[in-house]
């Protein structure tokens, strides 16, 4: 089975714990959740991130918060966008799975609507490898469960961007 590494453009994984605080410039990346047989290390699957992923928005500091408003144009500070429940972590081991087991091999970008209930309803795609790695990064977006954006203090719909850079090892 090949595995990949993912340098994300948008996303990953920190390594810090909660009680401490982040590094001004800090960049996180994401491990696979299960070791390669015959291993106990994990593998890094994604580097490059501005903000932690596994950690839900509610966990997220202000400075962190900040970064991923700065996607989007004139987000007011009181509204916030659209996240995954349990944070990006999740996402990115079972793309990591999906992707590594069909030899994937370039850039992933998309934006995925997200409804006020948390649910992804469409996606825009701007560009993918080939058609096999959309329907499985649709696959896994479409079971994600999304912490719903807010705007003036209600859930509303929005977009929620991806950007991916798949590099087998």
């Amino acid at each position: 089975m090949s595995r990949f590494m993912a340098v994300l453009l948008l996303v990953s994984v920190p390594t810090l714990h909660a009680s401490e605080p982040p590094a001004p410039n800090a960049r996180y990346s994401a491990q696979e959740s299960v070791p390669k047989t015959g291993s106990r290390l994990r593998e890094n699957i994604s580097s490059t991130s501005l903000y932690p992923l596994d950690r839900p928005w509610s966990r997220f500091t202000d400075e962190q918060k900040a970064k991923v408003r700065a996607f989007y144009e004139d987000m007011p500070v009181e509204d916030e966008p659209p996240f995954p429940l349990k944070g990006m972590q999740p996402v990115l081991q079972d793309l990591s799975r999906l992707l590594g087991a069909a030899r994937a091999e370039g850039v992933v970008h998309l934006e995925m609507t997200v409804d006020p209930t948390g649910k992804t309803t469409a996606f825009k795609i701007y560009k993918m490898p080939d058609l096999d790695t959309a329907k499985y990064v649709a696959v896994v977006f479409k079971e994600t469960k999304f912490k719903p954006a807010v705007c003036g203090g209600k859930p509303c719909q929005m977009d929620f961007p991806f950007r991916l850079r798949i590099v087998p090892d």
